[in-house]
């Protein structure tokens, strides 16, 4: 497992190799993904081809990806939890391929201290998560879990959003 201070020192060398147009790019899209290249360009006094361009390579790197957000409470799906689960050894494997078929599972991390995962978990009501968590199938797999209601989001995507991010 690699530690804190070794992924610190990566990222921050990946985000200081960055251009500064790269970042000033990676900063408008962040705040607002369908900001038009030629308004970043224009805001920022940078040729719009050269902006083009940089979209481009860093979408075929990998670095910009282009997802929806959507806001599950206006569709109806009031309750959102963050559980962290702890699996026998032996049943990991099937406790992953388990979350990852289920449907109510936005996000899914391996993470590291007691627990193996780390869960965000999207459901209608409480009903719906509460016979989610006391499935068989779930609970046969799970050793140990804590749940946390989520009551609010304080801030969303905010991450290389500023300027001082890049520092």
């Amino acid at each position: 497992m690699l530690s804190k201070d070794y992924i610190y020192y990566i990222l921050h060398k990946i985000i200081m190799e960055l251009s500064n147009k790269e970042k000033i790019l990676i900063m408008n899209l962040r705040k607002n993904g369908r900001e038009k290249i030629k308004s970043i360009a224009e805001k920022n006094n940078l040729p719009i081809a050269t902006l083009a361009k940089l979209l481009i390579k860093m979408e075929k790197q990998g670095i910009l990806k282009h997802k929806t957000k959507v806001s599950f409470d206006k569709l109806g799906f009031q309750v959102k939890m963050l559980i962290a689960l702890k699996a026998q050894d032996y049943l990991r494997q099937k406790l992953q391929n388990y979350l990852l078929k289920n449907p109510n599972i936005n996000n899914m991390y391996i993470i590291n201290s007691d627990y193996d995962f780390c869960i965000e978990a999207i459901f209608k009501n409480h009903k719906d998560a509460k016979d989610f968590l006391e499935n068989s199938d779930f609970t046969n797999l799970v050793l140990k879990k804590n749940v946390y209601d989520v009551i609010e989001v304080i801030n969303d995507e905010k991450f290389l959003t500023d300027r001082d991010h890049f520092i």
